[in-house]
């Protein structure tokens, strides 16, 4: 008897930031284009899988001081698994002015 194989899942773990309600931004302008920060290929049951790729939560909230993340985001933005998918109605050196005016909300999920 042949037992089937099952082909590794992909897990994909993204990153965006978006603005608060109360900024007064437009709706549409208020998040970023989504950018990778690491791909696994793998069972999340394996010894080697990363602990984020058996998180409950799918969205997971953070606050980071502007221009931290504004650097941040502008190294991962021209990494080559990024720059191969930006889609975005502004070219990333033409974001609207208050693009970066996020909000610090706490982190909740650990």
């Amino acid at each position: 008897m042949c037992t089937p194989v099952k082909d590794p899942d992909t897990f994909i773990l993204y990153i965006t930031a978006s603005v608060s309600p109360e900024s007064g931004v437009p709706a549409l302008s208020r998040s970023s284009p989504r950018a990778t920060l690491v791909r696994y290929v793998g069972f999340k049951g394996d010894q080697d899988a990363p602990r984020w790729t058996q998180w409950d939560k799918s969205v997971v909230t953070f606050g980071q001081p502007r221009g931290a993340f504004a650097d941040l985001f502008a190294q991962m933005a021209d990494w080559d698994e990024n720059r191969a998918v930006v889609t975005t109605k502004f070219p990333p050196t033409h974001y609207p002015p208050h693009f970066m005016d996020i909000d610090r909300p706490s982190l909740q999920n650990d």
